[in-house]
Formats: C-alpha cells, structure tokens, sequence
C-alpha cells in the first residue's frame, strides 16, 4: 500500500497532521471527502500545534485527487456547505406565532390506530429554534370549530381495576419439589471447555509473544530476556542506531578538531602539534548526518508515533532508557544493539527486534 509520504510537495507537519487523524496510506486518503478532511486537520492542527496554518481546502482537495489518480479509486463528491441552523424565538418578530401557536398534547400510538390515522398525515411542525433559512409564515385569527352537534364522549375518569383484574392469569406458585439444595449438589454439571493452544507461527502470537526458542535458558528478569511488541522493521531499527551513535560521537570531535585546525593556523607556534589528519572528523560529519537523515531520521515507534533517535526538549517516559549526562538517545541506542529490545523514552512500550 502506498504511504501518504509520496505525496508530491508535502512537507513533513502536514504527513504528521494526515497520520495524527488517521489517514496514512493512500487508499484511505483517496476515499475521503474534502471538507470532512479539512475540518479534521484543522482540529488536529489547533490541538498539536504543528503547522501556523492549516491546509486550506484546495491544498486537500489537490492531495485527495493525486492519491486517487494513484489508487485509481473514484473520488468521493463533495457534501456541500454545512447548514447554518438559525433559533428564530429570539427575535421580536416571532412573539406573535409563538402567542398564537396551539397546544399539542402527546398521544399514544393506540389513538393513532383506532382512528385509522397514518404517520404520513400527521401535519410536521415547524421547529422555530432550528429552522434552516429565513421564515415564511403568517399568523390567522381564523379558529376551527366544531360542526353541527358534535359533542366530546363522555368518559368516566375512574380505572376500571374490575375487569383488568380479570384478564390477569393466576399466580403461578413456586413447586418447592423442584428446588434443589446445596448439600447435595447435581454431579452432572455442565463442562468447561479447555482454551484451544495458540498457534506459535500465527501472525497476532508473533506479534505479542516472542517464540519459544528465542528465550530458552534464559532468566525473566534479566536485560538479556527478550520482551516486548515486535516491530515491523527490526532491521531499519538496527541501522538507525548504528548510524546515530557515529553522528553523535562525530558532532563533538568535527568541532574540536575544527578549532584546533584553525588554532594552528593562526597561531603556529602554539598549535603547531596539531597532526592534519584530524580533517578527516569535519569531512565524515555531512557523511554521518546524511545517513541518520536517510536510515534513522523517520523510524517512529509503532504505538505512540513518536520519533526515537531525534532529540525532543518533552517529558518523557519513567521506563525511558538515560545516563545522565547523555540523554535518552545514546542509551536507547546502545540497549536495542545489545539486548535486541528497548523500552520507547515516550510511551514506555517494550518493542523487540526479534521473533
């Protein structure tokens, strides 16, 4: 499935805004809408604060129709504007039809069938606190009267307990002979089966619980016991942090070696010890950056989503791996090449790098 990542001309807070709400692939970007889609980046925008401004709707609309010309997915057609619904009983102008509206009383579905009246000929009110547009309507004095000698039913107002009464079945007693006691219970109780064993090659199994042979003989608590979530690229894991820990061990003496090059050129009487072949750390430090930009740059953990081999000035997890004096990416680094697994210094999941 193609990654929303191949998008011609976004950058990389808008990959982030697409991700944060849910739409990383391709398919799923090709079957939204883009109003929808717009007021959802909006809000995601508003609450992580990734972009100044969030993507207009022709910026969406552009990405939806070349993910579909990716996919070949038909794009889904616009819903239109959003209706403004408009509470008329605020206004002057309203006071009158409210004065003037009859009472309705609620009544029971059984009125309805003994007069032989449908749903479809109940007359829909017009609900003046949510009313779409201006209204059109007008007031009358004209009031309905009764025809001829049409007079209402007179109904006692009692309940007729009586003849209720009667329709009811009897009580049904209880038949005690049936009952049983907890002396002696029925040995004829009902089964439970066993769970059926996990299958260790299935797909979710690997996923949650290392193999069996991966952890033989060795001890669950310690550094050496694999645990963990398994992630879905061990391997780019791996060459991630074999390419930070150069860069970071490259930044400091690219420096050093800068300003004692320097110094010796200035001032060679002083710095004149300095050997020349230290331009080689300046020369290996656009190498090393480049590399961790490529291999280590993008590797995100798979529950939180969160950068790992990239400094962040957050709070950060209490499980998180840290010497102090180094911060959390040496340390992670350095526990996930040696003990194949590593705790995120955001979420605190375990993540493994083997099966």
């Amino acid at each position: 499935m193609a990654d929303v990542a191949t998008l011609p001309g976004i950058d990389e807070q808008a990959m982030e805004l697409l991700e944060a709400v849910g739409y990383r692939q391709m398919e799923t970007l090709a079957r939204a809408g883009a109003d929808v889609l717009t007021s959802e980046l909006g809000n995601a925008n508003a609450m992580l604060k990734l972009r100044d401004e969030s993507p207009s709707v022709d910026l969406v609309r552009a990405w939806i129709d070349e993910a579909c010309r990716v996919t070949g997915i038909e794009p889904v057609p616009d819903q239109g504007p959003q209706v403004d619904w408009i509470n008329h009983e605020d206004t002057p102008e309203v006071e009158p039809f409210l004065l003037a509206a009859p009472f309705a009383i609620p009544a029971p579905s059984r009125c309805f069938m003994d007069h032989q009246v449908a749903v479809a000929d109940v007359p829909v009110a017009v609900l003046l606190n949510r009313h779409a547009g201006p209204l059109n309507a007008r007031t009358s004095a004209i009031r309905p009267r009764r025809r001829g000698n049409d007079a209402r039913p007179v109904t006692s107002g009692s309940v007729r307990l009586a003849e209720k009464s009667q329709k009811l079945p009897a009580k049904r007693e209880i038949d005690t002979s049936r009952m049983r006691t907890t002396e002696n219970p029925d040995d004829h109780s009902i089964p439970i089966p066993e769970p059926l064993p996990s299958n260790p090659d299935d797909h979710l199994h690997r996923l949650r619980t290392p193999r069996p042979d991966t952890n033989k003989g060795r001890n669950p608590g310690s550094r050496f016991y694999i645990r963990g979530v398994l992630h879905y690229e061990p391997l780019s894991v791996y060459l991630g942090a074999l390419v930070t820990l150069p860069l970071l061990l490259a930044l400091p003496l690219a420096l050093l070696s800068t300003m004692l090059l320097l110094a010796s050129e200035q001032v060679p009487a002083s710095f004149g010890w300095v050997p020349g072949w230290l331009i080689v750390f300046p020369l290996a430090l656009p190498v090393a950056a480049l590399a961790w930009l490529i291999l280590a740059f993008g590797k995100r953990c798979r529950i939180c989503r969160q950068k790992w081999f990239v400094h962040t000035t957050h709070l950060k997890n209490p499980k998180a791996h840290r010497i102090p004096g180094l911060g959390y990416v040496v340390p992670l680094c350095l526990h996930l090449l040696l003990f194949s697994w590593f705790r995120c210094s955001n979420c605190g999941t375990s993540i493994r790098l083997k099966e």
